[in-house]
């Protein structure tokens, strides 16, 4: 495992969402072909279920549903497949590895944190994932185009997004939740990205109630 060093990823105004991923993908290629290796033996390994042909369908359905469904977004992931030199189905693994091992977990998962101070409210979270992943981790530093300031996320190279700030004040974070009925979806970093794209709370939760994940 290489550690990439926790960089900052910072897109570039100005250019597309295709051109941003490809650069993502171009500069940290090698470590998002380790992620990718690393989450495919994980999830085989917690999914006894799952082989390469059973992987590679659900991640075809994923993808199809979420170009449909957010298709600027998904021109940073197919940018980010392009620069890195894997296909859309590999990236799907990269960024939905959660919901690809579909375990029963125990009472546990990550913590959140939030303070009114009384001039504005301060919020966080913990990311409790798997030990692999501490050496993928980085933030990337997304332009807004009507906005002076950006929209920071923390990630892991290869994947938009697992909880971020918004320069409108507004924060998501994440968390493990089982449930019954799943079926293919958006990818959920995807969506993530898309809810803090919303400039309301209404909007956001508008957003995350709608989306079939």
């Amino acid at each position: 495992m290489t550690d990439q060093g926790f960089p900052i990823i910072e897109y570039r105004v100005g250019d597309s969402p295709r051109e941003c991923g490809r650069a993502h993908g171009e500069q940290f290629r090698g470590g998002i072909h380790e992620l990718f290796e690393i989450r495919l033996s994980l999830m085989r390994a917690k999914n006894a279920t799952l082989n390469a042909e059973s992987i590679e369908h659900l991640a075809t359905e994923q993808w199809d549903h979420t170009v449909n469904q957010c298709p600027k977004l998904s021109d940073e992931l197919l940018g980010i497949a392009e620069g890195a030199g894997l296909s859309p189905e590999q990236i799907v693994v990269v960024n939905n590895y959660t919901d690809f091992r579909d375990i029963r977990l125990p009472d546990e998962g990550c913590s959140a944190a939030f303070v009114d101070t009384g001039s504005g409210p301060i919020a966080g979270q913990t990311w409790d994932m798997h030990g692999s992943a501490k050496n993928y981790v980085c933030c990337i530093v997304v332009p807004i185009e009507d906005h002076d300031l950006p929209m920071v996320v923390f990630s892991i190279v290869g994947c938009v997004g697992m909880m971020g700030y918004t320069p409108w004040g507004t924060m998501i974070g994440v968390n493990n939740i089982n449930t019954s009925g799943a079926e293919p979806g958006v990818l959920w970093p995807v969506l993530v990205r898309n809810t803090l794209a919303q400039r309301s709370h209404n909007g956001m939760v508008e957003r995350l109630t709608t989306a079939r994940v």
